[in-house]
């Protein structure tokens, strides 16, 4: 048996989403309810996660949404706009939705914004810094309980 859990959340500004590991388990008949016990567990966990990390991340873009920054033409997210990828030539004009992986989370946490344009590499690196200190604000707080 295999699988993963997901835990989300899409505000008008951005979709946040973190993944946990795809866990491979063996069938344990000593232990049959052992797999649904891990994701039930690992779910909770991470809405107590997503209940804690979404005011941060709403104040953070109500904050660019009302003084807008032009390196990061922040628009409203909209899932149906194209994903834009390094690697390829984009299809469609801008607005854009653009992913940042690789934030702290209970797994594999990713959040995409949508963009009237392509911010530059360097604005878009930024803009995943301050993404990354917003979270680790969370972290401290954490640590401070």
């Amino acid at each position: 048996m295999s699988g993963w859990s997901r835990v989300e959340f899409q505000s008008e500004y951005f979709e946040l989403r973190s993944d946990s590991a795809c866990m491979n388990f063996v069938l344990n008949p000593a232990d049959p309810g052992y797999e649904q016990r891990w994701h039930q567990s690992w779910k909770e966990k991470g809405e107590r996660w997503l209940a804690q990390v979404r005011p941060i991340l709403e104040q953070r873009f109500a904050m660019l949404a009302a003084q807008p920054d032009p390196e990061w033409p922040l628009v409203k997210y909209d899932p149906k706009l194209p994903l834009w990828r390094s690697y390829l030539v984009p299809e469609r004009p801008p607005p854009w939705r653009v992913s940042f992986l690789g934030l702290s989370g209970p797994g594999s946490t990713e959040i995409d914004v949508a963009f009237s344009a392509l911010p530059s590499e360097s604005a878009r690196e930024r803009f995943k810094q301050e993404l990354v200190k917003d979270l680790a604000l969370l972290d401290e707080m954490k640590g401070a309980l």
